[in-house]
């Protein structure tokens, strides 16, 4: 524990006379302590005062023009310290939380360019479209969404490929850190990645509403 001390002068525009006493907003400072009273040059009785919320009332009779009070401030520094290291400390788990997810998003923007490369790759290669088609097919509407990675990254490729197998999906073909399947004519891929504790679903076709009725439904299969 610790005391601050400090010295205030009231004068008479500091003087309420409803209240009887002088205005302290000091004393509205949690840990303060009226110490002494000093006027003419002497130290009072601090009886003749009576403390009153943020007011000083006089009560030694003839009311001096001016007072000089004491007022100490009891301060637990060491505790005071520890708030500011545990402040500190969330502040900065803060920090790197936001950090995590800005940079999560980031890598799952990322994922989806190389998702959507990984399914032209494996349609040109598995499915055999010629050079003429793929210049003359129009852009494939593309949906995607991302879920919570909650289970060991070779599981969900695993468990991902079998469910795919049974909804019906062809093609069904393990790639880097997923699955690359066909639904009629429509490209699916299921990204696994723990390094960011995401799946990843991208379903790419040539109509809109389909691709998101594809997507919706394998939803539910994802782990």
């Amino acid at each position: 524990m610790s005391n601050i001390e400090f010295n205030i002068l009231l004068r008479d525009e500091d003087w309420v006379q409803g209240v009887g006493g002088w205005r302290c907003e000091a004393l509205l400072i949690p840990g303060a302590n009226l110490e002494a009273v000093y006027y003419n040059g002497e130290k009072a009785d601090i009886a003749k005062v009576c403390i009153e919320s943020s007011f000083i009332r006089w009560l030694g009779g003839s009311k001096p023009q001016e007072v000089w009070i004491r007022i100490s401030l009891t301060k637990d520094l060491p505790r005071l310290e520890e708030q500011k290291i545990r402040l500190e400390k969330e502040k900065l788990n803060l920090e790197r939380q936001k950090v995590f997810v800005d940079n999560r998003w980031k890598i799952i923007t990322a994922l989806g360019a190389v998702a959507s490369s990984v399914i032209t790759l494996v349609t040109t290669n598995l499915v055999g479209v010629n050079e003429s088609a793929q210049i003359a097919q129009t852009p494939p509407r593309i949906h995607t969404y991302t879920g919570l990675l909650s289970i060991p990254e070779n599981e969900c490729v695993a468990n991902t490929a079998r469910k795919l197998k049974s909804y019906g999906a062809k093609n069904v073909t393990p790639v880097q850190r997923g699955i690359y399947a066909t639904v009629d004519e429509y490209n699916v891929f299921v990204g696994c990645n723990e390094d960011i504790k995401a799946v990843l679903l991208v379903v790419s076709g040539p109509d809109d509403s389909v691709a998101k009725k594809v997507r919706e439904e394998i939803r539910p299969l994802l782990p």
